[in-house]
């Protein structure tokens, strides 16, 4: 039998499925909105999956029966089991093997030493997952608690710097006047908004695109932002641990370097920027099968 593996990784901006073969080779993606579990009705939740999964498996015509389905979504408690869920993903893809996380706890693969996961992308949390599977959290508080270093932090972070005035910001302001911020309407236009975490989480690549350009004020308010991120990083790291890296902001060098420049005091076996969660994880389901059988297990 042909196995394949199949991981869904559904956040609260966007679902993406990776169907992956036997031999490694990625044999589909798909795509569709927002799968946050928590936020979300059932109903949209599993619309979302449904339809990631079905532009994923086209080329099979479906979800091949036995295939190993790992779904990471947003809005389950990490280290946990949702019975709900996990019954819900299996009524989506009947006959498969079903695993479901945390949407973070995709970027985990078993090795013999702690794993240290940070997200940072409209929110942000870090975990610690060791080698028995065992996970704490730090972080991942939300926006209205926490979201260190995270898009909406580095959003709000260049609205109040610009409208304190602050001379240094000059560049940083233009470029959000692109955003379509304009001047005195900034703080109604914030608090007006239906979603103002949105706004401001979706200011963050000005603030990127300023720093990757060279301004000096953007680039201290990246190390700024990411200091608290880093500061639960160090607390969830064990001696020699591995540092695996996502969200959409980990993917920005600067971000990322800014990040990694408050952690020079603390040693890791490896790190790693992880771009696509759901393909990583598809392949750890393939390592982990065939780890599996090659030792003898049936």
């Amino acid at each position: 039998m042909n196995h394949t593996y199949l991981a869904v990784d559904a956040g609260g901006t966007r679902t993406r499925a990776t169907l992956v073969g036997a031999d490694g080779r990625v044999c589909g993606r798909g795509a569709a909105g927002p799968g946050n579990w928590a936020v979300q009705g059932r109903d949209a939740w599993a619309a979302a999956i449904r339809a990631a999964v079905a532009e994923a498996c086209a080329s099979t015509g479906g979800v091949p029966r036995g295939t190993h389905v790992w779904v990471g979504t947003a809005g389950v408690p990490a280290g946990e089991r949702d019975e709900a869920v996990v019954a819900l993903v299996s009524e989506l893809v009947p006959g498969a093997h079903v695993r479901v996380s945390n949407d973070a706890e995709l970027l985990h693969r078993p090795a013999p030493r702690t794993c240290v996961v940070a997200i940072a992308g409209t929110g942000s949390v870090v975990l610690a997952i060791d080698t028995h599977g065992r996970v704490q959290q730090w972080g991942g508080l939300g926006w209205l608690l926490g979201d260190e270093g995270s898009a909406f932090h580095v959003g709000r972070a260049a609205v109040r710097a610009v409208l304190g005035g602050e001379p240094a910001a000059h560049a940083l302001r233009a470029r959000l006047a692109q955003a379509h911020l304009r001047g005195d309407d900034w703080i109604r236009y914030i608090y007006g908004a239906e979603d103002p975490r949105a706004v401001l989480a979706s200011l963050a690549p000005c603030v990127t695109a300023a720093a990757e350009a060279g301004d000096p004020a953007a680039a201290a308010l990246l190390r700024e932002a990411t200091a608290p991120l880093a500061a639960l990083i160090a607390s969830a790291a064990t001696h020699e641990a591995d540092l695996r890296l996502g969200g959409a902001l980990m993917q920005v060098p600067c971000y990322r370097q800014a990040l990694l420049s408050h952690l020079g005091g603390v040693s890791f076996a490896s790190v790693e920027c992880v771009s696509v969660p759901s393909e990583y994880a598809a392949q750890t389901l393939r390592l982990m099968h065939t780890i599996h059988y090659s030792i003898g297990d049936s």
